[in-house]
């Protein structure tokens, strides 16, 4: 009941910025602003993006150490993660709910067995380093821009709240005792299997936070956090060469901080609007780029980011389909999207079942 009211919350908030983006909006404008696009420039654009997701799978990669075995510290290296996310990516581009994060959680459990506590826990660190790097981003452009006051307070109140985050997780890994304490005593309420499962979720999310103990590791994610975010502003601001208004990296910056803090607000699949209004928002009112234009490389941009990236994820999708070997009687699905099913309540169980013959892995 809770996953359905937030997809239709999502759809609400999606249709509602689709409208604000496209009122009072000429169409004609519109449509002689996309006829103007020189294409050239997305090809080098998908080479920065791509360059930068290979960034944040080593990033994932870090942040996963502390939380690994050492045999697993050995067979996890940077490609199986990448295609993880980018299978991730694909899933919430195409279904509701943010579905990708736990399918990330599952084909870790399944090809690797890292536990899922540790997978939402490194994915939870991403957004709150995510949010901090984008917050950094705005701030650095309203060195180099004039912007409204009214933005400039909603860059200041994401920044906090996203720097509140960090600082509650490191406050849970240095004093995690009174959390727990309330979790086990509402997991002693459950039945023993699900009171089991819930604690040792529990105690490996807390082992997923290893990083936040680590100095020098900590220092590396900080900066591939940078780099991997910095590598996608200019693939924005690559694709702004193709268009007719005047360019500038500070409205990368900004349009990237605007655009993907937006998409953590819940929205349809493939953030729809959510990403859209913000970066509209961002080039009219900030950079004085025609209403017309700004929608154009509003729209382009959106679907540069979203079409390769379901392409290269479908075809990631079915090999893992082609892999699939559900043996006779094997308790829990192989498949992605068996997974997600069971997860949605079809073939309930499935998934709290581990697995019959683990691969042996060293300490």
């Amino acid at each position: 009941m809770l996953r359905r009211k937030r997809v239709w919350l999502g759809l609400a908030i999606s249709v509602a910025c689709l409208y604000l983006v496209f009122a009072s909006l000429d169409v004609a404008a519109l449509g002689a602003a996309l006829r103007h696009v020189n294409p050239v420039f997305i090809a080098p654009a998908l080479v920065v993006f791509f360059g930068g997701v290979w960034l944040r799978s080593l990033r994932w990669r870090l942040l996963l150490r502390p939380a690994l075995r050492s045999g697993q510290r050995a067979r996890l290296g940077t490609w199986p993660l990448f295609r993880v996310l980018i299978i991730g990516l694909t899933i919430n581009n195409l279904l509701p709910a943010r579905l990708g994060e736990l399918a990330r959680a599952y084909l870790l459990w399944r090809e690797q067995r890292v536990e899922p506590g540790a997978t939402v826990a490194t994915i939870l660190l991403e957004r709150v380093l995510d949010g901090l790097t984008l917050a950094l981003f705005a701030g650095l452009a309203a060195l180099l821009v004039p912007f409204p006051e009214q933005l400039r307070r909603a860059a200041v109140l994401a920044g906090g709240v996203f720097l509140l985050a960090a600082v509650g997780l490191v406050a849970f890994l240095v004093v995690p005792a009174p959390f727990l304490w309330l979790v086990r005593r509402v997991l002693r309420r459950l039945p023993p299997r699900a009171a089991y499962l819930g604690d040792r979720l529990l105690q490996t999310f807390v082992e997923g936070l290893g990083v936040l103990r680590q100095g020098r590791a900590l220092v590396a994610v900080l900066a591939l956090s940078v780099l991997a975010w910095a590598a996608e502003a200019t693939m924005y601001f690559v694709i702004m060469l193709g268009f007719p208004f005047p360019v500038h990296f500070a409205a990368a910056l900004l349009g990237a901080a605007a655009a993907n803090i937006g998409t953590m607000v819940p929205s349809s699949p493939g953030y729809v609007g959510t990403f859209d209004l913000p970066l509209q928002l961002v080039l009219v009112e900030v950079f004085a780029v025609a209403r017309a234009e700004a929608t154009s490389y509003t729209l382009v941009l959106h679907a540069v980011l979203v079409v390769p990236v379901i392409a290269l994820g479908l075809l990631f999708l079915w090999q893992d389909w082609r892999q699939a070997d559900v043996a006779a009687g094997e308790a829990q699905p192989r498949s992605v999207f068996a997974a997600l099913s069971a997860l949605a309540g079809q073939r309930p169980g499935q998934l709290a079942s581990p697995p019959r013959h683990p691969p042996p892995v060293d300490r």
